[in-house]
């Protein structure tokens, strides 16, 4: 339930934003954005986050919920995952521009979208937690920017304190989230730079 919450509240989910963004490219409407005096990133951002409140509301309802029936074990955990939160919004909405942006580079990008999403439920820890995979694939996991998504907000709410393990999803998760913004930054500044469309 509370992976659940943290999903809807930080817009993590790929088939979110990105879709957004694939049918801005695929349809041209793009370019009638392009003409005007906006950054086109925030506006689509804030307009998706708009049409989620209904979702915002369950998900922060299925949190509370969460919290109740498995409360975090220190309450010095619940700063601490504000704070990741706001870290798992930033890795998310990297995740969403760069698998967005596939659209400029390839028709399938929808196919691609699907393959990336399926790859997130399983090693962000929000279908399986991640003790329960092998040494080897949860190490390789723990490194990718995926855990940041579901698995260590989770784990620093249920578990966390102001300890050497806590601080180092915490810093994992700021570099993975200043990883992947600075790379959707340059990716989209490209893009651009390639498209080719016609004004509407």
């Amino acid at each position: 339930m509370i992976a659940g919450g943290v999903e809807d509240l930080t817009f993590t989910s790929t088939g979110g934003w990105d879709r957004d963004i694939r049918k801005m490219v695929k349809t041209g409407l793009l370019s009638n954005y392009l003409i005007k005096p906006i950054n086109i990133l925030r506006f689509w951002f804030t307009s998706f986050v708009g049409r989620r409140t209904t979702v915002n509301l369950y998900g922060l309802l299925t949190l509370l919920i969460g919290i109740y029936i498995y409360p975090p074990l220190h309450l010095s955990a619940v700063p601490l995952f504000f704070i990741s939160l706001i870290l798992t919004a930033m890795t998310g909405a990297g995740l969403n521009l760069l698998v967005g942006i596939i659209a400029f580079y390839s028709p399938e990008a929808g196919s691609i979208s699907n393959v990336v999403d399926h790859i997130t439920n399983v090693l962000s820890g929000h279908l399986i937690p991640l003790n329960y995979f092998p040494v080897m694939i949860r190490n390789f996991a723990l490194l990718s920017p995926f855990p940041v998504l579901t698995y260590f907000p989770v784990t620093i709410l249920q578990q966390g304190s102001f300890d050497k393990d806590t601080f180092i999803k915490l810093g994992l998760s700021f570099l993975w989230a200043m990883i992947l913004l600075t790379l959707g930054n340059i990716s989209w500044k490209r893009a651009l730079k390639n498209y080719d469309g016609v004004g509407i």
